[in-house]
């Protein structure tokens, strides 16, 4: 879903292809944790422990850290 949203603005013009959130986030996952995101988020986040809770709340930790720092979040700084 994430994607396919990010498609329709680039094919807009209204970012770039590098500035979609799901591309981002999966930059920051390796920067920050070196999580690998290859596979996608679930899988790596899922790798780290068979505690599906713990991994739910792992991940929004992570997305609510990322969005404080994404530039184009409206809730960075």
């Amino acid at each position: 879903m994430l994607v396919g949203h990010a498609i329709a603005h680039e094919q807009m013009k209204l970012i770039g292809r590098r500035d979609a959130f799901h591309i981002q986030f999966s930059d920051w996952l390796y920067e920050k944790h070196r999580l690998s995101c290859s596979t996608g988020w679930g899988e790596a986040i899922e790798s780290l422990s068979k505690d599906l809770p713990t991994n739910v709340q792992r991940f929004e930790q992570w997305v609510s850290a990322f969005m404080e720092q994404w530039e184009d979040s409206p809730n960075a700084h």
